[in-house]
């Protein structure tokens, strides 16, 4: 059995890199817009979801605590995400004073595989 879960692990992780090297090679114009359509799709897809998940709670109790939040965090990032992962400059003023005139450009980059359960 535990063997089985290895073998299970391993494989979902050569899955989850090949997908995450597709996913970074997509501008992220094209990133945001798939968040937006997951969105979309659980709102269209509720029921099935609904059915989906094995635990006992009333419908409402699910869509409260496990779709719509989903679903919520999918807008927001699909809205703001582009504006708020963007790469920007720090402006000089708001570094520490002993650095100098020091430019900063922050730049977010995705660092690698995430495992949530």
């Amino acid at each position: 059995m535990t063997s089985d879960i290895r073998i299970l692990v391993a494989e979902s992780r050569q899955a989850a890199l090949a997908a995450q090297s597709r996913w970074w090679n997509l501008a992220a114009t094209d990133r945001f817009r798939v968040i937006r359509r997951i969105a979309a799709v659980l709102a269209e897809r509720h029921a099935d979801l609904v059915a989906a998940i094995d635990r006992p709670a009333t419908t409402s109790e699910i869509l409260a605590s496990e779709i719509l939040p989903l679903a919520e965090a999918c807008r927001f990032a699909g809205k703001h995400g582009p504006r708020i992962l963007a790469p920007h400059t720090l402006s000089w003023f708001s570094g520490a004073w002993w650095m100098g005139r020091i430019g900063v450009r922050q730049l977010r980059e995705p660092w690698g595989l995430v495992l949530v359960l």
